[in-house]
């Protein structure tokens, strides 16, 4: 009971006797278990909520889409053969041309989703109205519209919808609900299904549109959906579209929360690293200064790991306070976080998400608990009267009394250069708290610039030539076969155009690693005009040549210079060997993509796609009229709103994720920096004691204090920038290739998107908010002591 009660008794007064320390240690830990809980359970809301979503609507593992008629007997018959299969079943859509649907007066043709009606599924492929329960079938005339239409402020409910065709016939639909599709939920989805009664989309189908079928199978084990697809494709069965399953589903929800998750985490990683230094020097800052305490508690007999005990316990207790408080703040933040991914998903479900800031809070403790452990392993090797002796890291007092007293005047001191003298000694002495300072701006400076640079590359127009789009001002696709080329030669003749090109889209297929058939897409033409970046090689620029898509080379195991065959998508071998010429990053079409100078033989056309580069100070508006106007049926899309629709959302959610990253890393600047200087004045005390009992100014010994930290944001700033440079792209990179590829794609060089400068906001802006923050923490932290720390420091 005694020593419990001792073991309370200075554990209060280490905590109540220097309250800056505490609270600071308390501010890191809390804030690493905050944003590292907050991560997490923006992860793992978002993917718990796409699944709840997939699992109630029962939407299938594996679609294959096709364009055109389809014969359901056939699908049927296959399915019943294949034991993988435990359902099958045929979907019909109408698409529509954006031109020929309106919503609310706006038409939809600078969407880049193409939009379809459909009848909602009763049993299976359900969409889910907002309350949660399976959407029923509308009443005639009326439409109930994908939810992210009521995000964006786009619909309403009244509204009024109509499907048109150009000659003065329209079909009016009132908006009486919205509803979340797991397949098609996200705005960045390239889909969007609108639900409507079977009679209206009769009659619909009778005047416009394209019916498009979706063959859906529902599978015991979704893993099989790669085997499934390639026998599917291999049977010849329906396949004039692309091939998705359960797993591109979950992407099209995550890929937007992703990259402001993995950025989080980023800065939550170097905070916890940085906590960790920090408490370490805090501990055995505090085992210097109380050297004589523990020869006391060791000559009243209390054993050695009684003492380690005492020691433990306020830092213990800080670590306990730390993760509560972080785990309260992870809560609140990744409900905060998980906000715009639950109006498309649905509220966040399970508890999994809630156990992720407790984890992250109980690992953070034992972190503590294992570094103070670590901390006092040296307690009990020093003998008790030379603990009873000691009187705390006096070394150097006596050549800086002299310092004081002899060579320099007190008037001198005023001046400033005693400052500066004393500054730069303090600097020598105790390097270790100048390079873990150094150390600490540096990664402050990562965690600022990093976000900073990805949000601003996912912003920039330039990043559609990186990211697998012909980089132009115009895109035209649903261009016929008969007008592509034309097209385009007639448009390199105007003078508002500086380059057109047209190419053919088509789909085949590509042996991966195990030789199975890896569906492709494909766009054959002239890739020298307008060409895209490449990651590696070259663009393919005469016949027997290919490019692929990075992701599609890491899933085949071949590498640039290798031979590869690429065949009709059913599978069938046709097709000569390609050699592979270059590779290049690409998020189209699920990552997988190649690029020939020849059309494949054997492989179904889907697509022709015009590009257009306007010339300086010309109106891509007018040559869009143009190309609607000379092309029938081109959908015209305005590069920047293409870029906008696809990457806004996500580049949004970085910036977001940028500010929240360069605030905690502005917090954890300040704290860390009114530590160590605490820390040091504990260290020092006795010096500065003798300083001012000489007459030495308060303000020498701030100006004093300072220079340290001064040296090492000068060293810091320079070293966190090409840190930033070094680590950022490979960061960057490796959360793409998760995202796209899997864990399997990690570390495949599946991803090779340059991150752009920023150089404003990295050179200029973060820079000055370090240097503003550190400034404002160091005055804090060197403020004057109190009489009574000097008395005590001289006794």
């Amino acid at each position: 009971m005694g020593t419990t009660r001792l073991l309370m008794t200075m554990t209060g007064r280490e905590l109540r006797g220097a309250p800056v320390v505490p609270a600071a240690l308390t501010g890191l830990i809390a804030l690493a278990v905050a944003l590292a809980g907050g991560a997490g359970f923006l992860l793992m809301g978002v993917s718990s909520s796409a699944d709840r979503l997939l699992d109630q609507a029962r939407s299938p593992d594996l679609v294959q889409m096709h364009t055109g008629a389809v014969d359901p007997a056939p699908i049927r018959d296959w399915a019943a053969g294949r034991p993988e299969i435990r359902e099958a079943g045929v979907a019909e859509l109408l698409t529509l041309r954006g031109q020929d649907l309106v919503i609310d007066g706006h038409d939809r043709a600078s969407s880049t989703q193409q939009s379809s009606l459909t009848v909602p599924g009763q049993r299976r492929d359900m969409l889910i109205d907002l309350e949660g329960e399976p959407l029923g079938v509308p009443e005639r005339g009326t439409v109930s519209l994908p939810v992210h239409h009521r995000i964006s402020g786009a619909a309403q409910l009244g509204d009024e919808v109509r499907v048109i065709d150009g000659t003065g016939w329209e079909l009016a639909l009132t908006v009486t609900g919205f509803h979340r599709d797991a397949a098609m939920s996200t705005p960045i989805s390239s889909s969007e299904r609108l639900a409507v009664h079977p009679e209206d989309l009769a009659e619909a189908a009778a005047r416009t549109g394209t019916v498009e079928h979706l063959v859906e199978m529902w599978l015991h084990d979704p893993a099989d959906a790669g085997a499934v697809s390639a026998a599917y494709l291999a049977a010849g069965l329906p396949q004039d579209g692309p091939t998705v399953d359960r797993s591109t589903f979950l992407l099209l929800s995550m890929i937007g929360e992703g990259l402001p998750a993995a950025l989080v985490l980023l800065a939550a990683a170097v905070l916890s690293g940085i906590s960790i230094l920090c408490l370490h020097l805090a501990v055995l800052t505090a085992l210097r200064r109380s050297l004589r305490q523990v020869g006391v508690l060791a000559a009243l007999g209390i054993p050695r790991r009684g003492i380690q005990g005492i020691q433990a316990a306020p830092f213990a207790a800080i670590g306990l306070l730390g993760a509560g408080l972080g785990t309260a703040g992870g809560w609140g933040l990744g409900l905060l976080l998980l906000r715009p991914a639950g109006a498309y998903l649905g509220p966040v479900s399970g508890i999994a998400p809630w156990l992720a800031p407790p984890i992250a809070a109980v690992l953070a403790l034992l972190l503590v608990l294992a570094t103070v452990h670590r901390a006092l392993r040296g307690i009990g090797r020093t003998g008790i009267a030379a603990a009873l002796r000691a009187r705390g890291i006096d070394r150097g007092t006596g050549r800086l009394r002299r310092l004081a007293t002899g060579r320099l005047s007190l008037q001198h001191a005023a001046r400033g250069p005693l400052s500066l003298r004393l500054g730069l000694l303090s600097a020598v002495q105790r390097g270790g708290t100048l390079l873990l300072l150094s150390m600490i701006f540096a990664g402050a400076m990562l965690v600022m610039v990093t976000p900073m640079r990805a949000a601003s590359t996912l912003g920039s127009p330039e990043v559609i030539g990186s990211l697998g789009i012909t980089p132009a001002d115009l895109l035209a696709d649903a261009v016929a076969a008969d007008d592509a080329e034309p097209a385009a030669a007639a448009l390199r003749q105007d003078p508002a155009v500086a380059e057109a090109v047209a190419h053919t889209v088509q789909r085949a297929t590509l042996p991966d690693a195990d030789g199975l058939p890896v569906p492709v897409v494909v766009l054959a033409g002239d890739h020298t005009r307008l060409p895209i970046t490449v990651a590696q090689g070259r663009a393919p620029d005469a016949p027997g040549e290919v490019a692929l898509s990075l992701l599609l080379l890491a899933d085949s195991g071949l590498s640039v210079g290798d031979r590869v065959t690429l065949s009709g998508s059913g599978g069938d071998g046709a097709g000569a060997p390609l050699r592979i010429v270059g590779a290049y990053q690409d998020i189209t079409q699920g990552g997988r993509t190649a690029r020939t100078a020849e059309p494949v033989p054997g492989a179904p056309t889907v697509d022709h796609v015009l590009s257009v580069a306007m010339a300086p100070g010309a109106d891509p508006a007018t040559a869009a009229r143009r190309i609607a106007g000379e092309v029938p049926g081109a959908r015209v899309l305005a590069v920047d709103e293409y870029r906008e629709q696809l990457l806004g959302p996500i580049a949004a959610r970085m910036r977001a994720a940028a500010l929240l990253a360069g605030a905690a890393a502005l917090a954890l600047s300040a704290l860390v920096t009114v530590l160590c200087l605490r820390l040091e004045r504990a260290v020092a005390a006795r010096e500065s004691a003798i300083h001012r009992a000489v007459g030495v100014p308060a303000v020498v010994l701030r100006r004093a204090g300072a220079v340290p930290v001064a040296l090492a944001l000068a060293a810091a700033l320079p070293l966190g920038a090409a840190a930033a440079q070094a680590i950022g792209q490979p960061l960057l990179d490796l959360v793409l290739e998760g995202m796209y590829g899997g864990f399997e794609a990690l570390g495949q060089g599946a991803s090779a998107l340059p991150l752009h400068g920023a150089p404003v906001l990295t050179a200029v802006l973060a820079p000055a908010a370090l240097a503003l923050v550190v400034g404002a923490a160091t005055w804090a932290g060197t403020r004057d002591p109190h009489p009574d720390e000097l008395r005590e420091a001289l006794a």
